[in-house]
């Protein structure tokens, strides 16, 4: 996975930038709806939902998510 310093233009926020797994653990519900845009700068993937995958292949936790994402946020449900 991308290392996160580099993909932070303000140094000064690094600080309060969270772990994407720990978000992942405390953060993202395991039923309900998530979202994000589509792409980072340049194209690059959001770190979250790379996450959320890593996690849910690494514990095979169960969750049930609606996933609202991209520009017109198609709604996708995620059965996992």
């Amino acid at each position: 996975m991308v290392d996160l310093t580099e993909r932070i233009k303000c140094k000064e926020l690094l600080n309060i930038v969270s772990d994407p797994l720990s978000v992942v653990k405390e953060v993202i519900p395991r039923r309900g709806t998530i979202a994000w845009s589509g792409m980072g700068q340049m194209a690059t993937p959001k770190v979250i939902p790379m996450s959320l995958a890593k996690y849910i292949e690494e514990t095979k936790e169960k969750f049930e998510l609606n996933k609202l994402c991209g520009l017109i946020s198609n709604l996708v449900n995620l059965y996992v």
